[in-house]
């Protein structure tokens, strides 16, 4: 189907810059028919009349077309956003499980009823929003933490340990379910490169990467991981979205925090200690839409997923 304009937009795969699709190109025009033809369907009351077991099963059955269709859609995923076919697979399947979830739940909302006495009837019906719109985050494939917090007595250790994974960390194409996958432009591989030397010029130490790969096609950096980051320095500051990790090294529990929480940013953290103590004290502390605690290791990495090099900000503590 094409736009309310006609124009089409070139799809390119990040793995080698080549031709993948054409889509439509979406104006205001179509935007406002989608909105105009949603609220059509508000305004008939057509699935508000609806039962809601019925409506339930509907969404249902959602799950259950992208699930048979899963496959399909996570080589195209794959192709189009360059991110790895594994973590394309356990997207989509928890985007089947979404609907399956929210699908259970239309016969399980209920009203509420109060009782104010003779000749007065009073009660409470959920009433859906309507019509809404939704800005989708595609960062998926930015598969490395951006930053990460070590304790002065540990801090060596850590950054010679990341080091060495990421070193060991295999760089290609999604589809061949690489550990690092292309970034998403030849624009963002600018970037991110961009950022990296920026980090170094503001007296990062590069412990490994901060370049591109030297390959003929696909837009691919080496994971790189810059040290002795301070407070105030860019690529502490700034999101990158690309395989870049910062370390910066603290003293005391007040220092950690104050680091962690010195940005606008805070999508998730995760703190890793044997002390129970420091660990609640932390995360009860911590400006983040979520914070972690592993258990210990060996359940981590049990309840690992692909991506599990995800988070916000990450301290050790001793």
């Amino acid at each position: 189907m094409d736009g309310a304009e006609g124009g089409r937009i070139k799809v390119l795969n990040p793995a080698d810059n080549s031709l993948l699709a054409e889509v439509a190109q979406a104006t205001g025009k179509d935007v406002d028919a989608v909105v105009d033809a949603a609220r059509r369907v508000v305004s008939s009351r057509a699935l508000t009349a609806m039962r809601p077991m019925d409506r339930g099963r509907m969404v249902i059955e959602m799950g259950r077309m992208l699930r048979a269709r899963k496959e399909e859609l996570a080589q195209l995923l794959t192709l189009d956003a360059g991110k790895r076919i594994s973590e394309a697979l356990d997207e989509l399947e928890g985007a089947a499980k979404y609907f399956e979830y929210n699908g259970g739940m239309a016969d399980k909302i209920e009203g509420r009823y109060i009782p104010l006495g003779d000749g007065y009837a009073d009660y409470a019906v959920p009433v859906p929003y309507g019509v809404t719109a939704h800005i989708i985050p595609l960062n998926f494939p930015n598969n490395m933490i951006a930053r990460s917090l070590a304790h002065a007595d540990v801090y060596d250790e850590v950054v010679a340990r990341m080091a060495a994974v990421t070193e060991a960390l295999k760089i290609g194409p999604g589809i061949e379910d690489s550990d690092i996958t292309p970034l998403i432009s030849a624009q963002q591989l600018d970037r991110v490169e961009s950022y990296a030397q920026i980090g170094i010029q503001e007296g990062a130490r590069a412990v490994t990467g901060g370049t591109r790969l030297a390959m003929e096609k696909g837009n691919y950096i080496r994971p790189t991981v810059l040290a002795d980051v301070t407070q105030e320095m860019r690529v502490n500051q700034e999101e990158i979205f690309g395989p870049v990790m910062t370390v910066s090294k603290f003293e005391t529990m007040e220092e950690a925090l104050a680091i962690a929480n010195g940005t606008d940013y805070g999508l998730s953290a995760t703190v890793f200690t044997n002390d129970l103590d420091k660990a609640l004290w932390m995360t009860e502390r911590l400006e983040a839409g979520q914070a972690q605690l592993p258990v210990s290791a060996s359940s981590q990495s049990q309840n690992a997923r692909p991506l599990g090099w995800r988070c916000r900000c990450d301290t050790a503590l001793r």
